[in-house]
């Protein structure tokens, strides 16, 4: 846990303290570094995945893959997923090139998400390192898949015939994994009418929202169940994640450091960068009352507060010295140390191996 600790402490100060793309790019090949060279017992799907390609047969379709002694899902796997591990086996390669293959992917697509935004890498890698870099051990291609429809968002707004790129990244993030497909509905965001809407009254409305799916969350989880389909996508039951007390307290300041990056930042007259943060702050509460495994359909939607704050910095000169970001920052570090504390994400203590077998 030590080496985590020291890991994003370097990452948060450096960035605090320097702020420039040579730290940015530094931090992302040293975060893909050790992503590629992780020993299977760093983190809990990183020995799954491998486990499935020496297991699978050439026929995938609507066998049972196992995760695991304790978990098994049948269906059907996606296209690019299914095809490299098919083709490792087939040649006989190393499985361990299947947690490589996620690696390169999930960031060779931040340098280009990092590249079309054109702001500060350094910010960039930092969000994405506190709040996604350990899920990437263990969830590697739901993080591709998010990474690539971070990217088709980075094309939402364009008026020539680069809109259609959206679409197409989306249907390349859908061969990694199926809940891409969710996130066309972004594109109805280009047709609102911005200056229908108030910024001081949508941050009351999101408040009050919130509050009411804590209150009430058993309504709010059947209606994501029979809206996602997620029941019949993935053979598993969406369940409520109980929190006593103190943990509805930290959940209310965690959504708390996002609702007021909006309040902060955002002008009275909002853009439609605004609403696709907007729409993030909502699903917050949503995610908190999901169980882990449920809630993982909406972190491409998380992903998406990498595109706009690396936005307000570039275009609303945000300052990342001032007390908001900082408050966003670390409590986004806490949320990661106190995981780590409990090794929630399986990769205490972090292993390094070059020995592909």
């Amino acid at each position: 846990m030590i080496f985590y600790i020291i890991l994003f402490i370097l990452i948060t100060y450096s960035t605090l303290k320097y702020n420039t793309n040579k730290v940015g790019i530094f931090w992302i090949v040293f975060l893909c570094f050790l992503s590629v060279f992780r020993a299977e017992s760093v983190g809990t799907d990183t020995a799954n995945y491998i486990n499935i390609v020496l297991s699978i047969d050439k026929n995938l379709d609507n066998q049972i893959i196992s995760f695991g002694d304790n978990f098994e899902i049948g269906r059907n796997l996606e296209l690019i997923y299914k095809g490299f591990m098919l083709f490792l086996r087939e040649n006989d390669i190393s499985p361990r090139y299947i947690n490589v293959f996620f690696s390169i992917v999930i960031f060779l697509f931040l340098i280009l998400i990092f590249k079309r935004i054109k702001s500060s890498y350094s910010i960039g890698i930092l969000i994405f390192a506190l709040l996604f870099y350990l899920m990437s051990f263990n969830i590697s291609r739901q993080i591709c898949s998010s990474c690539i429809v971070l990217y088709a968002y980075t094309f939402l707004f364009e008026e020539s015939r680069k809109k259609y790129l959206f679409f197409i990244f989306i249907i390349i993030a859908s061969t990694f994994h199926i809940s891409a497909f969710l996130y066309v509905i972004g594109y109805l965001v280009r047709y609102i009418k911005t200056e229908w809407f108030d910024k001081t009254i949508l941050a009351f409305i999101t408040l009050i929202f919130y509050l009411l799916i804590q209150l009430f969350p058993n309504f709010f989880l059947e209606l994501i169940t029979n809206v996602a389909s997620y029941n019949e996508i993935y053979e598993y039951d969406v369940t409520y994640s109980k929190s006593n007390l103190d943990g509805l307290l930290f959940n209310f300041f965690y959504f708390l450091a996002y609702w007021m990056i909006f309040i902060r930042y955002s002008n009275q007259k909002l853009d439609k960068y605004d609403f696709i943060f907007y729409s993030l702050i909502i699903f917050i509460g949503i995610i908190q009352i999901l169980d882990s495994i449920s809630s993982r359909i909406f972190i491409s939607i998380q992903f998406l507060q990498i595109l706009y704050i690396m936005r307000l910095y570039k275009y609303k000169k945000m300052n990342i010295k001032d007390f908001v970001f900082i408050y966003y920052i670390l409590i986004n570090l806490f949320t990661t140390m106190y995981s780590l504390s409990f090794n929630n994400y399986g990769v205490v203590p972090y292993k390094i191996d070059f020995y592909f077998n």
